[in-house]
């Protein structure tokens, strides 16, 4: 009891005090296995201790000091996997059991809308649209990790994360296959969401996406360096505010500009660069890969010095183009002279196109 054998041995470099770990784990957990069943062999016990305790010597005493870390290491890792537990529902992992990201689910009827918000929002960025669509739909509007209700681990700061904890609720819920509905940085999460589990997914909404990065390129390390030297509310506030078009109530901008700016900049100010990390490496070939039908529903575009613009009635821009060769089924409604938040600006448009693509999937 106490020793290594060879290949834990060469494992661990044959340091004692990896002996003494290891016995530790086995003294919390397996003494009556070990000691014998009671009553126990006191006097096995107390010689195995006192070897222990003379190993401990010869490595400056850390014998015990590596049993009580152990230990302690033990539950803390446990700890954090329970803290973690909420982002961490792999596509070979999710667990109905497991903490779902908050949502609000209401609503009757089939196909149901899933709608995700973008970077730095919240589920009530679609208050009108699942108003507007509940009568005739169920509707499911998430908080994503780190966002609105959701608490957020580092784990967040990755696209892939919210598109499997999206998968994982689709799961949870047994859904019909839904519509999923994506902004901004959601349009990226709902691809991802539907590749994971394309068979709950009828088809796909996007409000006003972007590409942040073109196949190859390294333009998010930049991002990164930016938000690392002027910091995280410096680099996002001027973004926000100009996602509005000036005619929108500024008093209605305001708190959507505040909550953005509100995030936990760990997470967050990863978050942001890792969008276009996305794009340059998984963008080409999602859209590639899905097999649904599309709806682009597009409102804005980013001129080459990333100043964001209203498109005008029939204005194309790279983004649809993009959509338009990889996806050409798609489908493209342009919402003009409005900003980047065209479910808050003219939700009746917004509304009108989802009820008329949910109505082309019957």
């Amino acid at each position: 009891m106490g020793s290594l054998n060879k290949a834990d041995q060469a494992e661990r470099g044959g340091c004692s005090c990896v002996r003494e770990i290891r016995f530790g784990w086995c003294i919390s957990f397996a003494i009556p296995l070990d000691i014998g069943s009671p009553p126990f062999n006191c006097f096995r016990l107390l010689a195995t201790l006192a070897q222990i305790v003379r190993e401990g010597q010869e490595t400056r005493g850390r014998g015990f000091g590596c049993i009580g870390a152990l230990w302690c290491g033990r539950h803390e890792a446990a700890n954090v996997g329970q803290q973690r537990a909420r982002s961490s529902k792999t596509q070979a992992g999710r667990n109905p059991e497991m903490a779902m990201i908050d949502h609000t689910r209401t609503g009757k009827g089939v196909p149901p809308f899933v709608f995700v918000h973008g970077f730095g929002c919240a589920r009530s960025d679609w208050d009108a649209q699942v108003a507007h669509l509940a009568p005739k739909h169920e509707t499911v509007a998430v908080d994503l990790g780190g966002h609105g209700t959701t608490p957020g681990t580092l784990e967040h700061a990755r696209i892939e994360t919210h598109g499997q904890d999206v998968a994982a609720l689709l799961d949870h819920l047994q859904l019909p296959p839904a519509i999923l509905v994506g902004h901004s940085m959601g349009c990226r999460v709902v691809m991802e969401a539907a590749l994971a589990t394309p068979g709950r997914v009828a088809g796909l909404v996007l409000v006003d996406g972007s590409r942040l990065g073109n196949a190859g390129s390294t333009v998010h390390e930049t991002t990164k360096k930016q938000i690392a030297e002027v910091g995280y509310q410096a680099f996002v506030g001027p973004l926000f505010v100009a996602m509005f078009s000036p005619a929108y109530d500024k008093a209605k901008a305001q708190p959507i500009i505040d909550r953005a700016l509100a995030r936990r900049p760990e997470i967050a100010g990863a978050l942001f660069p890792d969008i276009g990390r996305w794009d340059a490496e998984k963008m080409d070939a999602a859209l590639e890969r899905l097999r649904v039908p599309m709806l682009v529903i597009q409102s804005t575009y980013q001129d080459e010095k990333r100043q964001r613009r209203s498109l005008e009635p029939g204005q194309s821009s790279p983004y649809i183009d993009l959509i338009r060769a990889r996806v050409p089924k798609a489908q493209v409604e342009v919402v003009p002279n409005v900003g980047h938040f065209p479910q808050l600006e003219t939700p009746g448009t917004v509304n009108a196109a989802l009820e008329r693509f949910a109505a082309g999937l019957r």
